[in-house]
């Protein structure tokens, strides 16, 4: 090192800082070119970032609207009596209904009609103990309370001691109190069969669905020339099924097999089979058939997994690339779950060596042990088993019901389930209020908010203006009311003095109800009698959905037929269908500028010493310039857009009228950037030809081609009622265009995931994400090498200013010795 530890005083005039920076220029240029392509590819990241949100928010919140029969297909009903009120939805046929509502439904409604009594001299009291008694006092610890009855003799009581006592019942209506002593291995609920008791539940067994899960982690691949490739983790059948495949033109002149078995067969066609079996899901089965050309051309474990889920099976298959697992998952639960493979069957040609090929990989993989021209159960599910009270009880699925008891099952275990139903039950729905109570100020408020915290339908109101008490239940119908039941004297006289008397259709009763100690007393309400399109209906509420349309009553039409018209929303539909182009060109516009917006070449992502030699609001400028055109014409951002426009563009199939496109409507589009234009008047004239030609274009959602069953000899299988039993396999090109974005967005969400991730984190399998992480590595690595390459460099100047130094002293000495 140089004279006390500072380089360059050694009087040899050298700059080492400038010298070592400027021996550091190559490599920190090399370091800046990495840093700009990480921060270039990070920004890359969070373009494709950005076009997956604003598809996910426009496929999960903007598209739902416009696959919905309620804004594309909407009603407008209209009623001529003010008494009834209705809404009709997009199933509601277009016609004229007829109401009449002999009565409405009513709650049960008992109005005070008296003030309650007081004695003594305080007649405006609003405390409760100024019914009953006065001169009302506690002795010194409180326990004892001193007061005078009504008729003025001194008494006295302990103050724990019940002094007014009544019960509330809710009529039929009443509420269950359930215990469940382990809700984690069921919740429960019950109906109106369910008998009060204890049951006891034991759950041995939940309802599964079949699965099976194998791995091409030990599987061995080749390199086409027979040879094991230990490095190699292709999900390429070519290199997972063959050691070597040779095709000329369109035969296949020889393969090894995973057997080691060689072949050079004189007349197989390049066409023909090289792998294939049956998947069955326990009710239907369909085929998997790859040909050599396909296995020769790419065909990976992806492939597969793409086939099987377009089977229309009730079976999904899945392939994780980070712990090359391959599984097969069934949708439903239950022993009928099943998951079975057959390697080859005799009626349809395939070869014995494509199935040998095709059992060998199988069982490599680890889905079992295969042979060919054999069926193989790969996985079955179990049913849910529990016993209630010592009754086995099974099901497919972890829903079990016996005896009104409506079991969710959880988990594995036992519990104890109580139900105890009750009308008017004094233990639960009794108002006990004590000597204490009165004595500490008990008032009419507080009296009625115990009522309604008692989770009845029953609740209770104080007039203070008029001093008036009522109760009504929170229900119509005849099954709901009120029951008082008076426990003690002093409830008797209290309820009595109000003069409570029933209210129905705004008449009052000419009867005050009358209440006796140890009597329960009480009203019901009544249920509404509608008569529409000449049927009957009874009903507990004044509320009916009766073909599409939902019915409100307010009142009896004493008579009269009233009349509902429904109509099309003609307004609300066209403003959806408005509202569509808008949200549409909104987003395809967004995109297609990220498509469209060429790079600046100019501007690259700043070094960190050139943002240091910038202010921030430089380097925002910049940046922003630099980010331009990060998604240029990009593959898969293109690919999006071009599927965005053939889904609008392509007609519906299987709508028999004229108007099965968006241009029948009077969409069109302009310009090479596919924005659309919507002519009104020629959207009302299609609307008015045919009602339901924007539900059929948007949001029509085929239900698939059914694909009828059959048996082992051929014929059709029957269900229950002699039907031909089937099974449906969805066909998009009949959906509506709402639904076709639908998947395309959720098709094109799944390349993007692929590509970029889903947000910033670069801890995912995407593309980027890889590449970001391989980046920092080699930055990581590369800044390491530079440190070492500039401590080389300042040892090395080191040295040379040490022998600087020494030589200047050797000159002093000389020089000083001629002196």
């Amino acid at each position: 090192m140089g004279v006390n530890g500072i380089y360059g005083l050694s009087g040899s005039g050298l700059d080492i800082e400038s010298m070592v920076k400027v021996g550091m220029m190559s490599k920190q240029s090399e370091y800046d070119k990495m840093q700009q392509k990480f921060t270039k590819n990070e920004w890359t990241k969070a373009a494709y970032v950005d076009v997956y949100s604003k598809v996910q928010t426009f496929n999960n919140s903007t598209l739902s609207q416009y696959k919905m029969s309620a804004n594309m297909n909407a009603r407008n009903a209209e009623s001529s009596n003010s008494e009834i009120k209705a809404t009709a939805n997009a199933s509601a046929p277009q016609m004229t209904h007829y109401v009449e509502v002999g009565k409405a439904a009513t709650n049960a409604y008992l109005i005070g009609t008296n003030s309650p009594t007081r004695i003594g001299t305080s007649k405006t009291s609003t405390q409760l103990r100024d019914t009953f008694m006065t001169d009302v006092s506690k002795n010194g610890n409180g326990s004892v309370v001193y007061y005078k009855d009504a008729n003025g003799v001194q008494q006295q009581a302990n103050s724990k001691d019940v002094a007014f006592s009544f019960t509330v019942g809710d009529g039929a209506k009443d509420s269950v109190n359930l215990t469940n002593s382990n809700s984690g291995v069921a919740t429960v609920t019950v109906d109106d069969s369910a008998a009060d008791g204890v049951y006891d539940v034991s759950v041995s067994q939940l309802a599964t669905a079949a699965s099976a899960t194998g791995s091409l982690a030990n599987m061995e691949r080749y390199d086409g020339a027979g040879n094991v490739d230990s490095t190699s983790t292709s999900t390429q059948f070519k290199d997972l099924l063959f050691k070597e495949l040779t095709i000329s033109g369109n035969k296949v002149t020889s393969y090894t097999n995973l057997q080691g078995s060689s072949f050079t067969p004189s007349d197989l066609s390049a066409a023909g089979e090289a792998f294939g079996f049956t998947l069955s899901d326990g009710e239907s089965e369909k085929e998997i058939s790859v040909s050599y050309n396909k296995i020769d051309s790419g065909y990976s474990i992806d492939d597969l997994v793409n086939d099987i889920n377009n089977l229309g099976l009730k079976v999904t298959a899945s392939y994780d690339s980070s712990t090359q697992e391959f599984s097969l998952v069934h949708s439903e639960t239950g022993s009928d779950s099943k998951i079975n493979i057959t390697t080859t069957y005799n009626n349809n040609g395939r070869q014995n060596y494509a199935g040998n090929t095709t059992a060998a990989f199988l069982t490599n993989l680890g889905l079992g042990s295969f042979t060919a021209n054999t069926t193989t159960q790969v996985a079955q599910g179990t049913d849910a088993v529990a016993t209630i009270d010592g009754e086995e009880v099974t099901s497919s699925t972890n829903s079990i019901s016996k005896d009104g008891l409506n079991l969710e099952l959880n988990s594995v275990g036992d519990t104890t389930i109580g139900v105890d139903r009750y009308e008017v039950d004094e233990s639960k729905n009794t108002i006990n209020i004590t000597y204490g109570q009165l004595a500490d100020g008990y008032t009419f408020n507080d009296l009625t908010v115990a009522v309604n915290n008692l989770g009845t339908n029953v609740k209770a109101t104080y007039d203070s203006v008029n001093d008036k008490f009522s109760f009504y239940s929170s229900e119509t119908g005849s099954e709901n009311g009120v029951a008082l039941k008076m426990n003690d004297d002093n409830a008797t006289n209290f309820f009595n003095s109000l003069g409570l008397k029933q209210s129905n259709n705004g008449e009052l009763s000419t009867n005050t109800l009358e209440f006796a100690t140890d009597h329960t007393t009480g009203i019901n309400g009544t249920n509404a009698n509608v008569k529409i399109d000449g049927m009957d209906y009874d009903l507990a509420d004044n509320k009916v959905v009766v073909n599409g349309v939902t019915y409100d009553f307010t009142g009896a039409t004493e008579g009269a037929k009233s009349t509902v018209t429904v109509t099309q929303d003609t307004d609300k539909i066209i403003e959806k269908v408005k509202s569509f182009v808008e949200d549409y060109n909104k987003l395809l516009q967004s995109l297609t500028d990220m498509y469209n917006e060429k790079p600046n070449k100019n501007y690259k992502p700043l070094t960190d010493a050139q943002k240091d030699a910038m202010k921030d609001e430089q380097i925002e400028k910049w940046e922003e310039k630099a980010k331009a055109g990060l998604l240029y014409h990009d593959q898969t951002l293109g690919k999006l857009i071009s599927e965005m426009r053939d889904a609008i563009s392509t007609p519906i199939d299987g709508i028999s009228g004229k108007y099965d496109s968006i241009f029948a409507l009077g969409i069109s589009t302009t310009g090479t950037k596919g924005q659309l234009t919507l002519d009104e008047d020629k959207l009302k004239a299609a609307l008015a030809d045919d009602s339901d030609a924007v539900y059929n274009v948007f949001a029509k959602l085929d239900e698939g081609e059914k694909v009828y069953k059959k048996d082992s000899s051929g014929n059709y299988i029957l269900d229950a009622n002699g039907e031909r039993e089937y099974t449906l396999k969805e066909r998009s090109s009949y959906n509506g265009i709402a639904q076709r974005l639908g998947d395309v967005f959720t098709n094109n969400m799944k390349n993007i995931k692929s590509v970029s991730g889903t947000d910033l984190n670069t801890n995912d399998d995407s593309d980027l994400s890889k590449l970001l992480r391989e980046l920092q590595t080699k930055m990581s690595n590369f800044k390491a090498m530079m440190s070492a390459f500039e401590d080389k460099l300042y040892k090395k100047y080191d040295a040379m200013e040490t022998a600087l130094a020494k030589l200047g002293t050797q000159l002093n000495y000389v020089t000083s010795s001629f002196s």
